[in-house]
């Protein structure tokens, strides 16, 4: 998934996306788990990176087929708020877990922010 954007917007402009994606998941979890959870946890990996690629992927081609388990075809439209759901759900309502879902959900708006964000010009990258 990572190509296509990097292909699309060059290295500056993705690394601008992937660091800055990852920075805001953390952010939001950091936020999240200390405003909610009431407590302090870390957020490791890249996930939250990747989701605001996988986000802004399907905001420039929704009708983009991601294949489920490798076999089940998605359109992009469909998957990224399938995510949104799975991960806000889990975020709220599975403290056990150890997956880091309020970082992925942050990713992921991350993402859809820094296409709004070109779509409407705020910023320019060159």
């Amino acid at each position: 998934m990572a190509k296509p954007v990097l292909e699309l917007f060059g290295t500056r402009k993705f690394l601008f996306l992937y660091m800055g994606g990852g920075l805001i998941a953390s952010l939001v979890s950091l936020g999240w788990h200390k405003l909610v959870d009431h407590k302090d946890v870390s957020s490791l990996g890249a996930s939250g990176a990747i989701y605001s690629v996988v986000s802004l992927l399907a905001c420039l081609a929704p009708t983009m087929t991601f294949h489920l388990y490798g076999i089940i075809p998605i359109p992009a439209w469909l998957v990224v708020p399938g995510l949104f759901a799975y991960d806000t759900y889990s975020a709220m309502y599975n403290k056990e877990g150890t997956t880091d879902a309020a970082g992925h959900v942050g990713g992921l708006l991350a993402g859809i922010a820094y296409y709004l964000a070109l779509r409407f010009r705020i910023f320019r990258m060159s």
